[in-house]
């Protein structure tokens, strides 16, 4: 083939070239961090000079220094073929470049500049404009003459240029773009501080390390145009918080936006991120624009009672120091006077409870007055804020459903159009959480894909994790002397010496510590007039060290919880964390398998949206026909709950006189004349709070008799049926920062009738768990069984009805000195009720023991997986009991609400979670057979285990070699 000069060869060789270069750009952008590109290229840019245009501007200068070397290389006169050798080579070296992870530092030389981080990189093609003029010249004297111009040359300096264009065009690294693009909010050094492990050693509290984390690097931050969202940063800033989400400060931002809003339209949004990223300070903005400019309240509703909550939107709702604007008015009710004192304030925070059982009976009431002096509060409410959405599971999301819907009606029916809802919940870093489809079904919101908003967890501050050690030697210390006797607990002297030592501290305090003793720690001297009070924070962000528990709810969260800590303080030391020992032995397996690729933290806790319990329905049916009258089928659409259970309970309440029902026509879509009953409740429901974690319609009250008739003297009320579960004798328990202990009862007969448990108030330390023998009776499926194939052993599941028992014959204690005791009923407290099941039978029958075994394991790390608390479940080892043709040998997980609330339902649908049960539990098992019997008898002596197992011997090895076989295989399901 001749080589002609006006050849497509050349143009050829370009095109292969940009090619090339787009594929390589596509794959180092989605590999490089921020999408920063500009390491890679520069890599690709010295290699090829090196790798390809040195030797071939040397062989050149040896064929034209030495003539007749010239017949010696093959192939030196078809130039066609040099033409398009460099591609071989400088493509393998795109290739090989994405294989290859190189600090920014390596293409500083050419993506950067000396001495700065930041700067436009437009000029690296610069350097290709002499290669463009020699391109242009060379093609015109391509050709296969000895005086043409060397093709290979030209096709590198070709693949040369395209290298610098591809370094011109990228984008500099996202964490140094976000530092240039907010110089005013980079963290100032701050005073020296001493190393916080060290400092916690030397004041007597041992340390082991966990794990580590470094700062990640972060996204760009938008540009923002808009004035308000600017006024909105300075105003954090200038009160001291630093590094807030820009993408969360946007969304909300957009979503209080004044505009025009049609009739139906829905302003909604859903925001995913990690804790305490900006969430306190752009919804205290928000409120206060909100209030300011367009007269609207804010509501924000709590799953529980947050004080620290309230204070901290008042901090960020108040207006700037020296500005004349009024600051915006925050109530937090809680009783019927709270309501009364509130009037017409600007923002609302009420705990879900409050919000059903003494809010919306306002609200009703205040729509059906026109005529009060001051405006009602639902026409003002023009923002409702749900916060931390995702504690809403297990029984809580059952009565979260019904209220949330509740407000809804109240607000189409009387409130102002376009009412928007916001929804805050916690990331999750993985999708079996199921966050998106338990959002949309316990809200009654439709959020869109642009409404939903997705804030990756980056660790802001790096993190160092310790294990607090449980030393009782500890108390003894100098740091333990500061405290009084009764504030001498592991928490509260790891915070002191921690403050002590100069660090900032945030104390999350576990459940079981009361207020008394905590205000003990915070009136503790630090010299120099100083207190523990003026170094502890309730703001993470502000927190240089934190001290906390770590519990089922929250372990598969460590990362969403702690990644934002200290993310406002001076710049220096990491973010330290003391995570304090906890008593399920699950949770200490995982904090020390943090680290680890096949870790059960490469996962999230399934959330339970738990519906279509009678009772919930029934309780939540009276005040909603109250609040706002409805048709039958307005009634499954505006409330969604489940039909049958909808009408059969709305054939009761009328049976029962309860309900009003009148027959009303309309016309459908599609014009056709249509009956309904029109019903309403005429009748104001029982206005007592009720605990939403409980289903009943009529509560057993645990009463403190020497309080006398107040509220406070009823701390905790529980369905009749889990009494002996959740009220059992001898019981210790915290309340509103009180500590209460029950008082021994006997007969479950005697409670139910007279509807009240007596208990005292304490200020004696003591954690107590239930010591009972649970068994499962009367087993009965429900719908199809599935059979699982493995090897060896055949697994049948099925979800059955069953009558759960429950003797319970004392209760363990443990003090402040760590001592556990077991204290014994003179007669045994019997619970029983009917309930669901899923129940896993193995085939051929396992050894009882490894049953046992694993029954113990499994009631330890279920809760951890799946959003229910420990009480909410049990599991039941069964041995031979019958369940229609057939012969159980395996284990039951058991509804421990009676009737069930779903629990079972959402664990049977999903097939990956019991598969990764069996293996996460095999795998914490297999370590504890390394351990050998120590690892088995520390497992055991759990207060957990020995609650449900008392002294039994149980065979966690026969237990691990079942769940081998049951993780490793390959099952096949058929129904």
């Amino acid at each position: 083939m001749s080589f002609e000069i006006n050849s497509l060869l050349p143009a050829i060789v370009l095109i292969l070239g940009l090619v090339a270069a787009l594929v390589a750009e596509l794959a180092a952008r989605a590999k490089a961090d921020g999408g920063d590109t500009g390491t890679y290229w520069s890599r690709i840019a010295a290699r090829t000079c090196v790798a390809i245009a040195a030797p071939l501007l040397a062989l050149y200068l040896i064929v034209t220094a030495f003539p007749d070397a010239r017949a010696s290389i093959p192939g030196v006169d078809r130039q066609e073929y040099w033409l398009f050798a460099p591609l071989l080579p400088w493509s393998l070296l795109l290739v090989l470049g994405l294989f290859q992870a190189a600090p920014a530092a390596a293409g500083r030389w050419l993506a950067g500049s000396i001495g700065y981080q930041i700067d436009r990189r437009g000029w690296a093609a610069l350097c290709a404009l002499p290669l463009a003029g020699l391109l242009a010249m060379g093609w015109s004297r391509l050709g296969n003459a000895p005086s043409s111009y060397p093709a290979a040359n030209w096709t590198t300096a070709a693949l040369l240029s395209i290298t610098l264009l591809a370094v011109a065009r990228s984008k500099p690294a996202a964490a140094a773009a976000a530092a240039a693009e907010a110089p005013a909010e980079q963290a100032k050094p701050g005073p020296s501080l001493p190393d916080w492990p060290e400092a916690m050693r030397a004041g007597g509290v041992a340390l082991a390390d966990l794990f580590s984390r470094p700062a990640s690097l972060l996204k760009p931050r938008p540009t923002a145009s808009d004035r308000l969202i600017a006024e909105w940063r300075e105003r954090i800033a200038a009160k001291g918080s630093l590094g807030v989400s820009d993408t969360l400060l946007e969304a909300v931002h957009e979503l209080t936006r004044p505009q025009a809003v049609a009739p139906g339209a829905e302003r909604n949004r859903l925001i995913l991120a990690p804790d305490n990223c900006g969430q306190h300070e752009v919804v205290g903005l928000a409120a206060a624009d909100l209030s300011r400019k367009l007269g609207e309240a804010t509501l924000i509703i709590t799953p529980w009672p947050r004080p620290d909550l309230t204070e901290r939107i008042k901090r960020w709702a108040a207006p700037p120091e020296g500005s004349t604007e009024l600051p915006a008015r925050v109530a937090a009710p809680r009783s019927w006077k709270d309501l009364q004192e509130a009037g017409d304030a600007d923002v609302w925070i009420v705990d879900a409870e409050t919000l059903s059982d003494r809010l919306l009976p306002r609200l009703r009431y205040e729509a059906n007055k026109p005529n009060l002096q001051q405006r009602n509060l639902v026409s003002r409410i023009g923002m409702v804020v749900w916060w931390d959405v995702h504690a809403y599971t297990g029984a809580l999301a059952a009565n979260i459903w019904a209220i949330s819907r509740r407000l809804h009606r109240i607000i189409r029916a009387h409130g102002r159009p376009g009412v928007r809802a916001l929804a805050l919940a916690r990331g999750a870093a993985y999708g079996n959480a199921e966050l998106s489809p338990f959002l949309q079904r316990v809200l009654p919101y439709r959020f869109t894909r642009d409404q939903e908003t997705r804030i990756e967890t980056a660790y802001v501050r790096p993190l160092r994790a310790y294990r607090i050690e449980h030393d009782r030697e500890l108390m003894r210390t100098r740091a333990a002397d500061v405290l009084p006797e009764r504030a001498k607990r592991l928490p509260l002297t790891a915070a002191l010496v921690s403050t002590q030592s100069g660090w900032t501290t945030r104390l999350d305090a576990p459940p079981h510590i009361t207020a008394i003793e905590r205000e003990s720690l915070e009136k503790a001297h630090l010299g120099d007039d100083a207190i523990v009070a003026d170094r502890l924070t309730t703001e993470r962000p502000e927190a240089g060290a934190s001290i906390l528990p770590i519990t089922e709810a929250s372990a598969l969260s460590l990362p969403e919880m702690l990644c934002q800590g200290a993310r406002s303080t001076p710049a220096g030391p990491p973010h330290c964390v003391g995570i304090l020992p906890p008593d399920n032995p699950y949770l200490e397996y995982l904090l020390q398998a943090f680290d680890r690729d096949d870790s059960p933290w490469r996962s999230s806790r399934l959330l339970i949206r738990a519906e279509g319990n009678p009772n919930i329905v029934r309780r939540h049916l009276l005040h909603a026909l109250y609040e706002v009258e409805e048709t039958r089928r307005g009634l499954e659409t505006s409330l969604g709950w489940n039909r049958d259970i909808l009408l059969a309970t709305l054939r009761e309440l009328a049976g029962t006189g309860q309900l009003i029902r009148r027959e009303v026509l309309f016309l459908d879509d599609e014009g056709l004349l249509q009956a309904d009953w029109l019903c309403r409740n005429d009748q104001p429901p029982d206005s007592r709070p009720r605990p939403l974690r409980t289903v009943s319609s009529e509560l057993i009250e645990v009463r403190n008799l020497a309080a006398g008739d107040v509220e406070e003297a009823v701390p905790l009320e529980v369905d009749p049926d889990r009494a002996g579960i959740e009220a059992y004798p001898g019981k210790v328990f915290v309340t509103d920062g009180r500590r209460y202990r029950i008082d021994e009862w006997q007969s479950h007969q005697t409670v139910k009738d007279r509807r009240q448990i007596a208990c005292e108030q304490t200020d004696q330390y003591l954690v107590t768990w239930r010591q009972r023998y649970p068994q499962i009776q009367r087993l009965q499926k429900v719908g199809d069984e599935i059979t699982l194939e493995g090897l060896g052993v055949i697994t049948h599941r099925f979800v059955a009805d069953a009558v759960y028992r429950e003797h319970l014959d004392g209760w363990l204690e443990r003090d402040g000195s760590g001592r556990l005791d077991l204290r014994k009923l003179e007669r045994p407290v019997r619970t029983s009720f009917t309930t669901r099941t899923l129940t896993l039978s193995f085939d051929p029958a396992p050894d009882e023991k490894a049953l046992d075994a694993m029954a113990a394991a499994f009631r330890l790390m279920l809760p951890v997986h799946l959003g229910a608390d420990d009480d909410s479940l049990e599991v039941v080892a069964i041995h031979g009991l019958r369940a229609g043709r057939d012969y159980v040998h395996g284990v039951a997980i058991v509804d421990l609400y009676p009737g069930g609330i779903g629990l079972v339902e959402a664990i049977e649908a999903d097939n990956a979670l019991l598969q990764n049960i069996f293996k996460w539990t095999h795998q914490w098992l297999r370590e504890v057979a390394r351990e050998g019997l120590a690892g088995a008898d520390r497992l055991s002596a759990s207060p957990l285990v020995r609650a449900a197992e008392g002294d039994a011997t149980l065979d966690f090895a026969a237990a691990e070699e079942l769940l081998a076989r049951l993780s490793n295989a390959a099952h096949a399901a058929r129904r």
